[in-house]
């Protein structure tokens, strides 16, 4: 496989198919989990997993940081094809500082993982149903931030298929052991977050077989200046961490408001924006898959200077974004109850409000895609200040200054936020993508040795 000659149609949906495949299986872990529980246990279970949340947005976005962050600099390096310039100083370099994230995560989130709850919106109710699903999850949680930087350089050393193997693996693991678990052995929400961590862990395991393979050009080495490197690597990686962190914040917020704002219907509403999460979430996902797909691919043939194929490589994910978007809508708007039923069992409460709550914020479907890809983009040809401004605007400037101020009007464009937020910063990633991709000749960045 050669990434600067092959045919670029060929090569763009070999890579996508891989990240598509794994960004679906892998969103299954939060799916499944909120379906099968809000039917075992019902409404409260959704409002649960609404709050823990935000700590699933910390643990990717931690391992984005350096998944992305490292492997974007690494593929551009290869692509450059200097001898004295070792790509592998950048592998080294973001596996210790995920080590390290990897260490601090398994103290701190212990230590400090009740009174987070509680900050995210934890009462007497959903406090106990939290904590049994992280039972055995908040010992895993340095599993899920490794997965995310093994993927990203497995797609960039031309084993996309393993990082799909490492990703859909752990999802079907976690489809069959949910019904285990929860069903048959009668854990309920401790099951489902047994089944989460058991599989993430078989995910890592697959991966790792990498490093044994004929084909692995992975390896350890010594390397000049670690500080500078793992400043470029966090640098890199910042805005692909930020936009989970920052959702994670604003989910905070949005459980903050749901519960000031319909103190009578807020266990309904919880569980209505558990739901809307987890549909988020998936198409969020899905972009994911097409911007890990076009990353390796657009990276590449950046640091050789084939511009041509890098815009080519950009429409055919932008295409790609259009069909999820179209997909995503069309359901969204259309069966709002058949959704809410897939994920739990409901009283008569959701099922009256759901529909008011749902349409508005699906509209936020309508940009989501391109704003995730373009943030991609930006990274692969090593316009890192864009692509954090992008995630800076949409993962938290505009909703938390919306989330404050539309509600002032009525309570219910609450779930306007996201529509209005994302189309904004949409505005602004078409006029970064067309200035940059017209410019992509005249400036080329020059990588620490």
């Amino acid at each position: 496989m050669d990434l600067a000659k092959d045919n670029v149609s060929h090569l763009y949906r070999h890579f996508l198919f891989s990240a598509f495949g794994a960004a679906l299986v892998g969103s299954l872990f939060s799916i499944v989990d909120m379906a099968m529980m809000g039917h075992y246990q019902g409404p409260d279970a959704p409002a649960a997993l609404a709050i823990i949340s935000p700590l699933w947005n910390i643990i990717y976005a931690l391992g984005l940081l350096t998944g992305i962050g490292a492997s974007v600099l690494y593929a551009e390096l290869r692509g450059k094809d200097k001898p004295e310039m070792d790509p592998n100083a950048y592998f080294t370099s973001g596996l210790i500082l995920t080590l390290i994230i990897c260490l601090l995560e398994a103290v701190l989130l212990n230590v400090f993982l009740e009174p987070l709850l509680t900050f995210f919106g934890a009462d007497q109710t959903t406090m106990p149903l939290c904590l049994d699903y992280l039972k055995w999850i908040r010992y895993g949680f340095p599993l899920f931030t490794l997965s995310n930087f093994l993927a990203g350089f497995l797609r960039n050393d031309k084993a996309p298929g393993l990082a799909t193997a490492g990703i859909i693996a752990p999802g079907l693991f976690n489809v069959l052991f949910d019904y285990i678990f929860i069903y048959v052995c009668q854990m309920g929400m401790e099951g489902a977050g047994l089944a989460t961590v058991l599989g993430m862990l078989l995910g890592d395991v697959i991966m790792m077989g990498h490093f044994f393979s004929k084909k692995n050009t992975l390896k350890l080495v010594r390397y000049n200046h670690p500080f500078v490197k793992t400043w470029a690597i966090v640098l890199s990686g910042f805005s692909s961490f930020f936009t989970d962190a920052a959702m994670g914040i604003v989910n905070v917020a949005f459980n903050r408001q749901i519960i000031a704002l319909y103190p009578e219907h807020s266990a309904a509403y919880l569980s209505i924006y558990g739901v809307l999460v987890s549909l988020f979430v998936f198409v969020q996902c899905m972009s994911y898959g097409i911007g890990q797909a076009s990353q390796p691919l657009i990276s590449y043939n950046h640091g050789a200077q084939l511009y041509s194929r890098v815009k080519s490589i950009l429409t055919h994910a932008l295409f790609t974004c259009l069909g999820v978007t179209v997909v995503a809508l069309a359901l969204s708007e259309s069966i709002p109850l058949p959704l809410i039923r897939l994920f739990m069992t409901p009283n008569e409460e959701v099922l009256s409000l759901a529909p008011g709550a749902m349409r508005p914020f699906a509209l936020c479907f309508i940009a989501l895609s391109f704003n995730v890809v373009a943030c991609y983009y930006f990274q692969a040809i090593l316009k890192s200040p864009m692509a954090f401004v992008i995630s800076l605007l949409r993962g938290a400037t505009i909703p938390l200054l919306l989330l404050h101020t539309l509600p002032l009007a009525s309570a219910d464009l609450l779930w306007y936020v996201m529509p209005l937020t994302e189309m904004a910063t949409a505005v602004l990633s078409v006029i970064l993508m067309v200035y940059y991709t017209k410019n992509l000749s005249k400036t080329h960045p020059v990588l620490q040795k």
